[in-house]
């Protein structure tokens, strides 16, 4: 499991549960908290997961199964692929590569992603897909530019 697919699988439940990440001693820690505290945690590299014990507070089973099966994911498995925007124009902040999903288009606008645009492109995708489209007159040494999440 990936450290995207997790933090999707907690915004998709109807609790209070929230994901975050942080990083101790170059160690990334997820943590799934609640409103008055952190309830589970997990380091990377570390054989466990970590519950808090909180009376009156029940910890749900699909919160301790989800640290466990990203805990099972080898480390090196867990990470995304890298994604880059495609900046077009250099000097414009508004001009990056934009594919469209519903007529199956390119357009030159902002970098923010919704259900019908996809404006962060893996380097396989500029590679074999982006590359290919013969109608794309772009520099692509100087037009990737790495996401930062």
């Amino acid at each position: 499991m990936k450290y995207s697919e997790a933090n999707n699988r907690v915004k998709d439940w109807d609790t209070s549960i929230r994901y975050s990440e942080i990083f101790t001693l170059g160690k990334r820690c997820v943590i799934l908290r609640r409103p008055g505290g952190t309830i589970l945690s997990m380091e990377e590299g570390s054989q466990r997961v970590t519950v808090k014990y909180q009376p009156q507070r029940t910890v749900p089973y699909e919160a301790i199964k989800l640290l466990h099966d990203l805990n099972e994911t080898p480390a090196k498995e867990r990470r995304d692929e890298k994604k880059y925007y495609v900046k077009v124009i250099p000097d414009d902040s508004d001009s990056y590569l934009n594919y469209c999903f519903v007529d199956k288009t390119f357009m030159i606008a902002d970098k923010n992603d919704d259900k019908e645009y996809q404006t962060k492109f893996t380097k396989k995708e500029v590679d074999e897909w982006l590359k290919a489209q013969g109608d794309i007159a772009i520099d692509w040494d100087k037009a990737l530019v790495e996401v930062r999440e």
